[in-house]
């Protein structure tokens, strides 16, 4: 992609979220159909509370690249953390079948 994205994942990778996030949404604008920045983006959002649209991005994700187990995981995670524990625990056995050696699932 870019040395944005590039930056936006060491500071997602060093806990610097909301930094990562705006970082995210610039390049959300021109890629809005790309599976890995989609699910960065969600991931990020959820893990800093923002579960409605950590929700909406893992699951745009998800429908361009359904096998994807970390997806599928951060999903189930994140509609935990929302009480939304049936579509979860679908979510992380599902994440389990694509891969069952995802041990985070």
């Amino acid at each position: 992609m870019s040395n944005a994205f590039e930056d936006a994942v060491r500071l997602h990778q060093n806990g610097r979220l909301h930094e990562a996030i705006q970082i995210y949404k610039g390049l959300l604008t021109s890629n809005q159909n790309n599976a890995q920045l989609l699910y960065l983006i969600g991931t990020a959002c959820a893990q800093v509370g923002n579960n409605a649209l950590g929700i909406e991005l893992l699951a745009r994700s998800l429908h361009l690249f359904p096998e994807s187990p970390y997806a599928l995981n951060n999903l189930g995670v994140a509609l935990q953390a929302c009480s939304r524990l049936d579509e979860a625990l679908d979510l992380l056995n599902k994440a389990i079948a694509v891969n069952p050696g995802y041990a985070d699932a």
